[in-house]
């Protein structure tokens, strides 16, 4: 049953755990994204190895968001390099839902220019 109380179906149920995922994906970023401004600054000339903050590249690529980004993290895919040799059979399979709506092979072509 759904807040209103009507009967939710699986597909129902799937595309609504679906969206929460995404909305927690799109939190975490946000407060990961907020919590940088935070990290020491380095005097001139040192580096500070412990704080540092590594860019996921996969935003880089046209029409990666936060939630396909966490989906794809979920695959254990966290680089452009990574996305691009992936098994795009292996990634469709991971990816569950998202992988029947999305084209992998167009999204490995993009994750490799």
């Amino acid at each position: 049953m759904d807040t209103v109380g009507q009967p939710v179906d699986d597909r129902q149920q799937v595309a609504l755990t679906y969206l929460r995922q995404m909305r927690a994906a799109r939190t975490d970023l946000q407060r990961l994204r907020r919590a940088r401004r935070f990290l020491p600054v380095p005097a001139p000339g040192r580096t500070i190895v412990s704080a540092e903050v590594t860019e996921n590249d996969l935003a880089d690529i046209a029409g990666v968001g936060p939630g396909l980004i966490w989906a794809l993290g979920h695959c254990g895919i966290h680089t452009r390099a990574g996305l691009a040799q992936a098994d795009a059979d292996t990634l469709r399979a991971g990816l569950g839902p998202v992988g029947t709506m999305l084209n992998v092979a167009d999204l490995q072509a993009r994750a490799s220019l």
